[in-house]
């Protein structure tokens, strides 16, 4: 039911992006910053160019980051693109983009969410809910104590869900659910901000390895991600002087000016 919900939500924002898109138009004109409406200006400091800091932005090009809503259009993301909540989203969407006809990610500190549709899969579904906690002891009693909860996470390709039992390997310290989830919450917005990187190993036994080299080369926003990487002139740089490639890296997320490179 959760899934369709979502799905259900993609398709909605698939038929409604368009149409506020076609309001671009119209505002740049009447904000005077020019085609698209990308300036400092704003109407009423409610609606604005993509730079103006308004509630709501609309400009050419990719979404802005300043305003509590923004909306961009016919940028190098998407035909339409779109983020909630400035500086660091917490919805970011993408249409008729390089990921497939629809991408929508949620990141709500530890929940968070990925759908994709008309990407290298017909529909991919990434949820990371929080952790459970430890269960109980049994008390003085013969009862034994409760099991851990687990991490939340779920995948599911083309409608199989891909859990514990599809991705079991571990070894000391790691599991494959704590690092597709680093994976996940992975993040190549930002990247030209930055004024430092660090390179953090982890160093995995071979089975797990394995198996996450095998789970990722099915990902084509692990294969977006390995691009992006390759084209860095920071993290390059910072590769260079290690042992690792950018075919190493698992994840990259943004932690003020420095960006965390993990790689294994």
């Amino acid at each position: 039911m959760l899934y369709k919900r979502m799905i259900a939500a993609v398709m909605v924002s698939v038929v409604l992006m368009p149409s506020l898109a076609s309001a671009e138009g119209l505002l740049g004109g009447v904000l005077g910053g020019g085609s698209g409406g990308s300036g400092g200006s704003s109407l009423l400091g409610v609606v604005g160019g993509s730079d103006s800091g308004a509630l709501v932005t609309l400009g050419s090009g990719n979404a802005g980051t300043s305003g509590l809503v923004n909306l961009g259009v016919g940028g190098t993301n998407g035909l339409v693109t779109a983020n909630v909540g400035a500086n660091d989203p917490v919805i970011g969407a993408q249409v008729l983009g390089p990921k497939g006809i629809v991408d929508v990610d949620l990141n709500l500190g530890d929940v968070g969410a990925n759908v994709n549709v008309g990407g290298p899969n017909l529909i991919d579904i990434d949820l990371n809910l929080p952790k459970g906690g430890n269960g109980g002891n049994g008390g003085n009693g013969n009862g034994n104590n409760g099991a851990n909860g687990g991490n939340g996470q779920v995948i599911v390709r083309n409608g199989v869900t891909m859990g514990n039992s599809a991705m079991s390997a571990a070894c000391a310290g790691y599991n494959t659910n704590q690092l597709v989830a680093l994976f996940n919450q992975s993040t190549t917005r930002g990247w030209d901000r930055v004024t430092g990187i660090q390179l953090v190993p982890i160093k995995v036994c071979a089975d797990l390895r394995r198996q996450m080299a095998n789970w990722l080369a099915s990902s084509g926003d692990y294969h977006n991600l390995v691009g992006a990487v390759s084209q860095d002139p920071l993290i390059n740089a910072a590769l260079s002087r290690s042992q690792y490639q950018a075919g190493h890296v698992l994840g990259v997320h943004k932690q003020g000016s420095t960006l965390m490179v993990y790689v294994f």
